[in-house]
């Protein structure tokens, strides 16, 4: 693979018509500012039923655990093979976190491990276009501001094998119906419950935009957070960290420092009290047989930068089984 030194700027991105930047900018505006109504509205509300909160818990969960296995660990990094109907289900899932169609999601997270911390990084909170970036500023261009005005990457520079993935596209090419479909199941069991348009909008209102307040703070938190506070147990040569609130309630997800010293590894916790239940359910499905050839960490992980070689070869087969 190219090292990235070598890449010349515009097969690192491809820039973005008007009416891009103005749908990027629409998108990352209603995803933010939408949510951010429902905690207000829900706090205006006042009642809190044991339905409105197993519709959060279980909305959370599901879409947070489709990121971390789905969009994540096995088409990002390609950690280990699952069937077509798995991979659809849980892309499919991941689509209704309001993040971005998967090819979307894979080439900014590829990009970001090419060129973590440097120029090029999409949301880095050390730096942006050149300029060092103090703790709050990076903090908030790294959680939310990156999402507003980024350089759209290149899918044709990352994601060669996910443009070849019949399945990939075609669950991208439908990413608005599904992102809407996350909002219209929660309000269709809040109208079964209840038997009421009132029932219909608090189930809206708690399993799908109280959900993707809740979803979008913890994974923007492992660009912002997970980059700031925390432990390192490896020297990766960058800012990544190991966050044990984002480790436990986003999955797996915040044992960052763990995953860039090993980016390739389908588990990301390295000791018994780092938890990852994103990585547990990888190991479920091999145990089912429904996934394999799951990539385990190296013995030694390396305590240098991560090269290359940790993102996988991506002019190889759709990582699928038949």
């Amino acid at each position: 693979m190219e090292r990235p030194e070598s890449l010349q700027p515009s097969a690192r991105v491809a820039l973005a018509s008007s009416g891009g930047r103005l749908a990027q900018r629409l998108h990352a505006l209603l995803i933010v500012a939408l949510p951010a109504a429902a905690v207000v509205a829900a706090l205006v509300y006042g009642q809190v039923r044991p339905w409105h909160v197993a519709l959060l818990l279980g909305g959370y969960f599901l879409t947070i655990l489709a990121i971390t296995v789905g969009y994540h660990r096995l088409l990002t990094h390609r950690a280990f093979k699952t069937t077509r109907p798995i991979k659809a289900a849980l892309t499919i899932l991941a689509c209704m976190a309001a993040q971005g169609p998967p090819i979307y999601w894979v080439s900014n997270h590829r990009r970001h491990h090419r060129y973590v911390d440097r120029d090029g990084d999409p949301h880095s909170p050390r730096t942006h276009q050149g300029l060092a970036l103090g703790r709050w500023r990076g903090f908030w261009h790294a959680h939310a501001g990156w999402t507003f005005g980024h350089e759209l990457s290149s899918s044709l520079q990352y994601c060669p094998d996910l443009l070849k993935d019949e399945t990939v596209r075609w669950v991208g090419r439908h990413y608005f119906a599904w992102l809407a479909l996350g909002l219209l199941l929660p309000a269709l069991i809040g109208l079964a419950i209840e038997g009421t348009f009132a029932g219909a909008f608090e189930g809206l209102l708690w399993g799908g935009l109280l959900r993707l307040f809740v979803t979008n703070q913890l994974t923007n938190g492992i660009n912002s957070a997970a980059h700031l506070w925390g432990y390192q147990r490896y020297d990766t040569g960058d800012s990544s960290r190991n966050n044990w609130f984002l480790g436990l309630f986003a999955l797996g997800e915040g044992w960052h420092n763990n995953h860039h010293a090993d980016g390739s590894a389908a588990y990301f916790s390295r000791a018994w009290y780092e938890l990852d239940i994103g990585g547990a359910f990888v190991l479920l499905l091999e145990r089912l047989g429904l996934a394999e050839q799951v990539r385990r960490a190296k013995p030694e992980p390396r305590g240098a930068a991560p090269e290359p070689s940790s993102l996988p070869s991506l002019q190889e087969a759709p990582h699928e089984r038949d």
